[in-house]
């Protein structure tokens, strides 16, 4: 083999392996890109879930607090029917 083939092989095969670089530079920002989508997704979940759990927590207060206003309002019946002779 001479100089001219050798420099022709080595030229060809650093093209292909510089166009698959090229390919897997692409995948690799895409596949990248993706997971930025997907850390700002899950970031805005989390967001929203700690927002439902705030509005849990107020819900479950409401909630004993009727709880609270009906056994006290079940007590004062029961007083106020003993005091009246029943």
């Amino acid at each position: 083999m001479d100089d001219h083939t050798k420099r022709t092989d080595c030229t060809r095969d650093f093209q292909r392996i510089w166009e698959e670089m090229e390919k897997a530079n692409i995948v690799h920002e895409s596949l990248r890109e993706k997971g930025v989508g997907r850390d700002l997704s899950l970031m805005e979940m989390r967001t929203q879930i700690a927002h439902l759990v705030a509005s849990m927590s107020g819900l479950t207060k409401v909630l004993w607090g009727m709880i609270v206003l009906g056994c006290s309002t079940g007590i004062a019946f029961i007083i106020w029917y003993i005091q009246t002779g029943g």
